[in-house]
Formats: structure tokens, C-alpha cells, sequence
């Protein structure tokens, strides 16, 4: 089989625009079948100064249990690890033609930037933007939502205006849905 490929680096969202690309390609007929991998790393001594720089790691390292707790009262950063990923994105009807074991289905994506990050100035406006793109091209509306695989990055600001872009986009349906993040794990 060959088909198109491509390499996206744009630190955290790389994997999710990976993702997205993926989908695109498939919706567009190019391909059948995208297989999607991601990994990062922040186990360098240039991303651990990085991080203490902007105050982004956890003071508590002689607590694991009480580190990276992304949106808790308490949060004071992450921890460096790393990570990877690789799984099938493919055409439903693919799918079902080789009697794959479906986990997903992807009915919406939306990506977004406002230019100044997880900024109080910003208010999460590029967050809130991609969500209410994703429920446009899903067709669905907030209180549809099941789950929210958050980014979580358990720093005071960065979840402030990260949870706040979830309220604004879903309201009240917001208190209803079960957020996590993988960085917790």
C-alpha cells in the first residue's frame, strides 16, 4: 500500500494535528486507511530549563501523589516524562468491510490559534474557537459531549483560561461532563 505522508512538529498539538490531517485525507478520498503516530519528549536539558524558567515544573517531587493534577485547587506544574502513540484511522466502511474492532469514531475537529497561547489576555479565544468548530463539523451540540480529554498542563494560569474556554464554549452542560488529562497519569 503507499499513500500520502507527512511530519508535523508543532510541540503538544502535533499529535492532534496529526490526527487531523489523517481525517482530512481520508475525507477527501485520498487514502482508505491513515496510519497516525505521535511521540514527545521533554528529557533535555534545554526543555527541563525551559520549564523552570517559566515556572511550568512541580515543586513536589518528593510527593508523586500530590504531582501534575491538572485543574486542582492545588496545582503548581507538571513533570518532564515522555511519551508515544501510534493507532488506525480508517473509513468506516473500511472498517466494518475488514471486521475491524471499532474504538471511535471521529465525527469533528477543529483547530485553533489566538496568537498568545493560554494567555489571561486571550481568554482562551483560540480554544473556543476550535471546539465550536468541531461541534459545527460534528453536527452536535454541547450537550452532547461525553468527555473532555483536556490538556491539562496543572499550571495555575494555563488551566484558568483552559477550563474557562470549556465553559464558554459548553455553559452549563460543562458541570455534566467528566474532564481529564492524560498528563496525571
Amino acid at each position: 500500500a503507499c499513500g500520502p505522508n507527512n511530519t508535523i512538529t508543532c510541540r503538544d498539538a502535533s499529535a492532534l494535528l496529526a490526527l487531523s490531517e489523517a481525517v482530512g485525507v481520508i475525507r477527501s478520498g485520498r487514502a482508505d486507511v491513515m496510519i497516525v503516530g505521535a511521540c514527545s519528549s521533554n528529557i533535555h536539558p534545554v526543555d527541563i530549563a525551559k520549564f523552570h524558567r517559566f515556572e511550568g515544573l512541580s515543586q513536589r517531587d518528593d510527593s508523586p501523589s500530590r504531582v501534575c493534577r491538572p485543574f486542582d485547587f492545588e496545582r503548581d506544574g507538571a513533570v518532564v516524562g515522555e511519551g508515544a502513540a501510534t493507532f488506525v484511522v480508517e473509513r468506516y466502511e473500511h472498517a466494518k468491510r475488514r471486521g475491524a474492532e471499532i474504538y471511535a469514531e471521529i465525527l469533528g475537529i477543529g483547530a485553533g490559534c489566538d496568537g498568545k497561547g493560554y494567555s489571561n489576555e486571550s481568554g482562551g479565544l483560540g480554544l473556543v474557537r476550535a471546539i465550536e468548530s468541531s461541534f459545527r463539523q460534528a453536527g452536535i451540540q454541547p450537550s452532547d459531549v461525553g468527555h473532555i480529554n483536556a490538556h491539562g498542563k496543572s499550571t495555575q494560569p494555563d488551566d484558568i483560561v483552559e477550563s474557562r474556554a470549556y465553559h464558554r464554549s459548553l455553559g452549563d452542560c460543562i458541570l455534566k461532563v467528566p474532564v481529564t488529562a492524560m498528563k496525571s497519569f
